[in-house]
């Protein structure tokens, strides 16, 4: 039976046992439920799009973190021409300066220093649309180094006079209503090249700045694209699971109602139910060092897989962390565990995912770093700690 009822994302504490012998009596107990089991999941993600679609950030840099590891973030762009602009001195006039604006939005790094990017130009038209992070795209001349400060409201890169010279005919050509123009410009590839950060930009917010000395007009991002590579912390515990967006990683878990201490509980009315995965705080602000910014995620999706394995459910698409982790409480696991004890349990695997951004957008991409809790490495060890379920149930 698949259930498809609203969700109760307010975190409440936890139940309290009330009755004298567990299990037994017919008065209600809380019991303390482990998964089955508890994994990272990761692959590539979709981290490229075209205007009007998401994801609209890209990233790009280079960031050593203690607790992460390394992370390098490659940023493709490519523009519109503003084809109804280019008149008048703009098609006929020399042209006096061409930059890049580029609009920092995030950082993921070190606050306190510059950066250093690479800008190339990209050898041949390239397809973001529906890219992934571990996409190869084929590299161009190196234009230009630049420092860009994280902290900074925008940075203009002025591109040099021997570009502007080889480019300033394809910029203006706007035969085949601007098909000329997209057939010969690839746009750019910006890469790290020193520094310790990780810039994040919006696409919509990117432009490559034309001017003549008497008129401006910009070159919207029209396309993007961030490749990803990281290299794990050796400093990362076992007993610890890493969950970074633009990784698509996730946090996956089960529970098998037909092995103990779940089987025991057939039948059995649940009053009420909540997941709970809890966060590491203290390695995390040990291995931050001053100045050094590591976004955390604002919000999560919960999603269930349905046994046969051919439907995700999305149980809850906004769950807010608190200060020490997750809690997801209301109707829906209840019933999920309700479903379970009968042996009708809809989902087969639960999975959570950090959203980018605070409204719940799962298909925007971020660097955002989670450190859960895994499962007890000792099976004696107290699970006061680690991700369980807490449920009040009334055995008979």
């Amino acid at each position: 039976m698949l259930f498809l009822t609203a969700c109760d994302d307010n975190p409440t504490g936890v139940g309290v046992d009330v009755g004298d012998d567990p299990l037994q009596g017919g008065e209600p107990v809380t019991v303390s439920l482990t998964p089955t089991s508890l994994n990272v999941e990761r692959r590539a993600p979709v981290t490229g799009a075209v205007a009007g679609n998401l994801p609209e950030r890209f990233f790009a840099g280079r960031v050593d973190d203690p607790l992460v590891g390394t992370t390098e973030a490659q940023g493709f762009l490519n523009l519109f021409q503003p084809i109804e602009e280019l008149s008048g001195s703009l098609y006929n006039d020399p042209l006096t300066d061409v930059s890049l604006r580029l609009a920092p939005i995030s950082v993921y790094g070190d606050t306190t220093s510059t950066v250093t990017m690479a800008l190339y130009d990209m050898p041949a038209p390239w397809d973001g649309a529906g890219a992934r992070s571990d996409t190869t795209l084929a590299e161009g001349e190196q234009i230009l180094t630049f420092e860009l400060d994280p902290t900074d409201e925008e940075t203009l890169v002025p591109l040099p006079r021997t570009w502007i010279n080889e480019n300033e005919p394809v910029l203006r050509d706007t035969t085949g209503g601007g098909e000329a123009f997209l057939d010969a410009f690839a746009g750019f590839r910006i890469a790290p090249a020193s520094g310790n950060a990780a810039i994040g930009f919006n696409r919509n917010d990117t432009s490559l700045r034309v001017a003549t000395s008497t008129d401006t007009t910009n070159f919207n991002g029209r396309v993007s694209l961030t490749t990803l590579e990281r290299t794990p912390s050796d400093a990362l515990p076992d007993d610890r699971a890493l969950v970074q967006g633009g990784f698509a990683n996730a946090l996956t878990f089960t529970y098998d109602f037909d092995a103990p201490p779940l089987d025991t509980l057939r039948g059995t009315p649940v009053n009420r139910a909540e997941f709970v995965l809890p966060v590491d705080t203290t390695l995390w602000a040990d291995s931050t060092p001053d100045g050094f910014a590591r976004p955390t995620p604002d919000s999560y999706s919960f999603t269930g897989t349905s046994t046969d394995g051919d439907q995700t459910v999305t149980l809850s698409s906004n769950l807010t962390p608190f200060n020490e982790g997750l809690r997801f409480t209301g109707d829906t696991p209840v019933r999920i565990f309700e479903e379970g004890f009968l042996r009708e349990s809809a989902f087969s695997e639960f999975v959570i995912t950090p959203n980018a951004t605070e409204s719940g957008t799962s298909n925007e991409i971020s660097l955002d770093v989670a450190l859960f809790h895994r499962l007890p490495i000792d099976p004696t060890a107290s699970d006061t700690e680690g991700p369980r379920a807490t449920v009040t149930v009334t055995p008979y």
